[in-house]
């Protein structure tokens, strides 16, 4: 957003720049939330030293069973699929790809990746 205010001519040491930038913010603050599990997970994956774009075989985590499963095993890459959990069972469609893992909270990555890295 700091960038987009840039671009559009806000000087950053403007007062209209940093009162936009508040106003972006809180009305986004309580529509994002951050699963608790986010901290460690990331923690989990530094101390194995991996990343999105570590030098092993690369791997994807999404929602979508198609965009983000399919996809990505098309690109030759291992896809772990989160469930997503808050969407009605009357709006969820069927699933026909078979992810490399599935996690249903956060923490569960980090056993799918040691899965991986012990064979």
């Amino acid at each position: 957003m700091d960038d987009l205010l840039r671009d559009v001519g806000l000087d950053p040491a403007d007062a209209w720049h940093e009162a936009a930038l508040t106003a972006y913010r809180q009305f986004w603050e309580p529509h994002t939330f951050t699963d608790e599990q986010v901290r460690p997970l990331l923690e989990g994956l530094r101390e194995r030293r991996l990343s999105r774009w570590s030098p092993v075989r690369p791997s994807m985590l999404g929602t979508d069973p198609n965009e983000d499963v399919h996809g990505s095993q098309e690109a030759g890459m291992r896809a772990i699929w989160v469930p997503p959990s808050k969407i009605p069972l009357a709006q969820q469609v069927s699933v026909d790809v078979i992810p490399d893992g599935v996690a249903h909270e956060l923490l569960d990555i980090l056993d799918i990746v040691d899965g991986w890295q012990s064979r």
